[in-house]
């Protein structure tokens, strides 16, 4: 018997009528602990292959590919100083321990001693240098994250300093960015990493093969894990419907696949993607804060997740993950079931239907209201 599983993307929802900042593009996702949901499990008298899919043409570059296939992988192959757990807390894994100035402004950070790259070089202070200058140059993923980082040094083989341009407690949870060797990237070559697996090739199928003695003595689920190349997004659920593969990651957000995943062991994780409304609150009738707050009242996030998540996702009335160690839960609950209706909102924000025509007015006018939404993204449109 085969088996298949899913790995879901568990976005949560926030509809604050407020002005919202741009998200960062690189959305945070633990490293580590998946959120199980296990329907079926493997008879240990029949181990099965663990294999993903692999696009080739979209590179192995670990600060600028931004392919979810391949990034699936990533972590098998290079570590960061930290990894974020399933409260998106920092968690130390190339870095031992760190300190940090009285202003705030300057970490220093002590590297593990006894970690290899997998070409059997030893991890230093230099390979960090290196990586992060790489993950804060043009077109990479950390770009943005790593933007108040000001300078990289090499205090010693197992010591990196870094300055900031301005006091940034949440700097280790940034950290989580892939470490390679220096110069790892100058060459058509695999970058060296430090994580538990390391790239092989056998016969034309790609391998990742686990390290003898991996310096965190990690529980490996397998051995080997065989990649399956494609070229193409389309081939992806023909192929997984197939069992060319059987580990998929989805945000569930295509409706019509989901009869596909009815038999599959489903794994939900969460992640720190945001879906909100943003508003224009230096001119039009929402810099009235009191009309945010009605029109918000009238929105509900948990009808969102059920019909256009189809549960798979987390309703809040705050900008951050319900999963974070700092989420408030009461005060969420509390502003997304406000104590007054919606009329009674906007009858205190100036809104009445002074003329009995069913259009609401101030003594401006009509309210008028208009809602963008990008055209390109099917599910914003259903939500």
């Amino acid at each position: 018997m085969k088996y298949r599983f899913v790995c879901l993307f568990l976005a949560f929802v926030c509809l604050p009528l407020a002005a919202c900042a741009p998200i960062d593009p690189d959305a945070a996702v633990p490293s580590s602990s998946l959120l199980v949901e296990n329907t079926l499990s493997p008879s240990p008298e029949t181990p099965m292959d663990l294999v993903l899919p692999y696009f080739p043409d979209a590179g192995l570059n670990p600060y600028t590919c931004n392919n979810t296939e391949n990034r699936v992988f990533f972590p098998l192959l290079w570590e960061g100083l930290f990894e974020l757990d399933t409260s998106f807390r920092p968690v130390p894994v190339l870095c031992e321990r760190y300190t940090v100035s009285d202003d705030s402004l300057q970490y220093t950070f002590y590297l593990q001693t006894g970690v290899f790259f997998s070409d059997g070089s030893e991890l230093s202070a230099a390979d960090v240098v290196y990586s992060i200058h790489a993950a804060q140059a043009e077109g990479s993923l950390y770009e943005s994250r790593l933007s108040s980082i000001t300078a990289v040094n090499a205090l010693d083989n197992q010591t990196v300093s870094i300055s900031l341009s301005a006091p940034n407690g949440n700097l280790p949870a940034l950290l989580d960015v892939p470490i390679v060797k220096a110069n790892g990237l100058e060459s058509d070559q695999l970058a060296p990493g430090t994580g538990p697996y390391i790239w092989t090739e056998r016969d034309d199928q790609i391998i990742l093969t686990a390290k003898e003695n991996g310096w965190r003595q990690q529980s490996l689920i397998k051995q080997e894990i065989y990649l399956v190349s494609l070229s193409s997004e389309d081939q992806l659920l023909p192929g997984f419907s197939a069992h060319e593969f059987n580990l998929l990651t989805t945000d569930f957000s295509d409706l019509s696949s989901q009869q596909l995943f009815r038999d599959c062991n489903i794994w939900e994780f969460p992640t720190s993607h945001l879906l909100y409304v943003g508003c224009n609150t230096t001119e039009g009738p929402l810099r009235n804060a009191a009309l945010r707050r009605a029109l918000f009242s009238g929105i509900s996030q948990a009808t969102i997740v059920a019909t256009a998540f189809s549960r798979h996702g987390q309703a809040t009335a705050l900008p951050l993950s319900p999963s974070t160690s700092v989420y408030d839960a009461a005060l969420s609950q509390s502003l997304m079931n406000p104590e007054k209706s919606m009329s009674e909102l906007l009858e205190e924000a100036g809104y009445q239907d002074r003329n009995q025509d069913g259009v609401l007015e101030d003594e401006n006018g009509a309210l008028s209201l208009t809602l963008l939404v990008c055209s390109d993204n099917s599910l914003k449109i259903t939500a």
